[in-house]
């Protein structure tokens, strides 16, 4: 019942994750949530390309981190135990959806990192 992160499993687990929605398109799922990391723009390319292939509108939504604060508040959250230091090499290779698709059917969207009163 615990979490435990192998990294060698992680190409089987990304594409686990990427089968099971191009399953939820085959389907004609109204509404299909993908919620990965997508550190690359490549690894989001694929999803991205087969939503509006099979007609669907695409809303990416990243969130931005501002401050090294920010990023320790991420790693403190992260239920996969990722060490800080992960997550900050992550949110240094962050490439941003935003201006990489200009089609009507993708919007990139940015909220602000919710922290705790």
């Amino acid at each position: 019942g615990a979490y435990n992160f192998d990294a060698s499993k992680l190409s089987q687990a990304h594409n686990v994750c990427f089968g099971k929605f191009l399953n939820a398109i085959r389907n004609r799922v109204k509404v299909i949530v993908v919620d990965n990391t997508f550190i690359r723009i490549w690894e989001l390319d694929n999803y991205v390309r087969a939503a509006v292939n099979n007609g669907y509108v695409v809303d990416i939504v990243e969130i931005k981190l501002e401050t090294i604060s920010d990023m320790k508040l991420c790693a403190a959250r992260n239920i996969h135990k990722v060490p800080p230091e992960i997550v900050a090499r992550m949110a240094m290779d962050f490439e941003t959806a935003e201006g990489v698709y200009n089609v009507p059917a993708i919007q990139v969207k940015f909220i602000p990192l919710v922290r705790q009163a």
